[in-house]
């Protein structure tokens, strides 16, 4: 017995799994699916300024703490001296409240401040001179002194700014400072934020 011809199709193989052809047909976009990511670490290098290292420990949040405290020590203060004209009457609750809460703005707001300009001037902590390399699979921080390879799982969310992205740890009262000043190019730090963007929550909304 001969099968009839067929000239216009190519034969049909009866052993060939339907599935196989489609993930034939679909190689290519499963490829590329699969090849989303950095195409190359990124490497930064250099040691904080004063400025970026201020900017770090005086979060978005403190900012807006720093000027909310302002403005209550300053109503405060002109109702306090301004009902009993100086201070030799004695002092009221006023005169205590407005004392605490300027002991509250120096502990809070200046004490970090100074931590960060005594790093800046000692080249210690965070503003140690370093190198980075940031991959898909970790970061590799190097220092003068030690070496650390921190995983992605090791963070729990980051923040970032036109000035520099926060990486925080667990607790997320410590974090890893990364400026844009560090890298060499414009792309290097975009694809650094996109990476950060499929690796990590972010906090909040960008600031500046």
């Amino acid at each position: 017995m001969r099968f009839m011809d067929q000239p216009d199709s190519q034969p049909i193989n009866p052993y060939e799994s339907p599935a196989a052809e489609v993930s034939a047909s679909n190689g290519g976009s499963s490829n590329a699916a699969a090849g989303v990511g950095l195409r190359r670490p990124i490497e930064i290098e250099g040691a904080l300024s004063l400025t970026d290292a201020f900017h770090a420990v005086l979060s978005p949040r403190r900012k807006v703490s720093l000027v909310l405290w302002f403005g209550v020590v300053l109503l405060w203060s002109v109702s306090a001296f301004g009902s009993t004209g100086s201070l030799l009457s004695g002092f009221t609750s006023e005169h205590v409240f407005l004392f605490g809460m300027a002991t509250f703005g120096v502990l809070y707001f200046l004490l970090p401040v100074f931590a960060a300009w005594r790093q800046w001037t000692r080249r210690t902590g965070m503003c140690e001179p370093h190198r980075r390399v940031i991959s898909e699979e970790n970061i590799t921080s190097t220092t003068s002194s030690i070496t650390a390879t921190m995983q992605w799982s090791y963070f729990s969310k980051y923040r970032h700014t036109k000035r520099m992205a926060r990486l925080y740890l667990n607790p997320p009262r410590m974090f890893l400072v990364v400026p844009r000043a560090f890298f060499k190019s414009d792309d290097d730090w975009h694809s650094f934020l996109e990476l950060l963007s499929r690796k990590l929550p972010r906090s909040g909304k960008a600031g500046r």
